[in-house]
């Protein structure tokens, strides 16, 4: 199994964790103050960096709880594999303080879950790039509120296939205010709002329209006056003609 590494920059953790390292029972201290996910450790003057052995696990949730505050890790480092055997994915970003974050190739790639997994606290999350790989968000089930609350989110790039067997999108991009560009070709088979992303530009917009799976039951693909007004009538007739209904 590969190494991740996690690297916290935190000033208050890095004293935390150098102060247990030396002492009898530091490294069983650390384990616990790490919610007990911490496999190896070691002590570097300017940052510490917490390993994991996370390819075969079935379930990740909130793999930063253990930080406490909204002052998590500015940059993340994951090893080859990490979530590809994951079927549950959620709150992997929450407190993640960095600017962008791109998960390594497998990631969510047999997810069946993936309700909240980069959904954030608006008020605090820096956010504003996030990247997911090759097959990530395919075999999800259900992407509710997926990536809500990333305010500052600006681009994001979909997978081939993104949302394909999804049958709940509820919320999956509530909050982020700031979203403008799409990347990749998600394949949306039901209903999808994205009137809390006004920015979204005309191609972006075409991105989501152009994937969506015919249907023979109602589904509605929400854009809001704002997004709506940036289409013309071919574009919008290309999701009517699939059956959509775009509100």
């Amino acid at each position: 199994m590969g190494n991740g590494k996690i690297i916290f920059r935190n000033r208050n953790i890095q004293k935390q964790c150098r102060n247990l390292i030396g002492t009898t029972n530091g490294k069983e201290q650390l384990n616990k103050t790490m919610g007990g996910i911490l496999v190896s450790f070691a002590e570097v003057p300017a940052r510490i960096k917490v390993k994991f052995n996370w390819k075969f696990r079935r379930s990740i949730i909130n793999p930063l709880h253990s930080i406490y505050g909204n002052r998590g890790p500015t940059s993340l480092i994951f090893s080859e594999g990490f979530g590809m055997a994951a079927e549950t994915l959620r709150w992997i970003s929450v407190r993640f303080a960095g600017t962008s974050l791109s998960l390594p190739a497998g990631f969510g790639q047999n997810a069946i879950d993936m309700s909240n997994c980069f959904q954030h606290n608006k008020n605090t999350t820096k956010l504003r790039v996030l990247s997911l790989p090759e097959g990530c968000g395919r075999k999800a089930k259900t992407l509710r509120q997926c990536f809500a609350n990333c305010a500052n989110l600006t681009n994001l790039a979909l997978s081939d296939g993104f949302g394909a067997a999804s049958t709940d999108n509820t919320g999956a991009f509530d909050g982020c205010a700031a979203l403008a560009y799409f990347n990749g070709n998600p394949q949306f088979k039901t209903s999808v709002d994205l009137s809390d992303s006004p920015l979204l530009t005309v191609d972006s917009l075409r991105i989501v329209i152009n994937g969506l799976q015919t249907v023979t039951e109602a589904q509605t693909l929400t854009l809001g006056e704002a997004n709506k007004a940036k289409l013309t009538e071919d574009q919008i007739k290309i999701a009517t003609d699939k059956g959509w209904t775009v509100a």
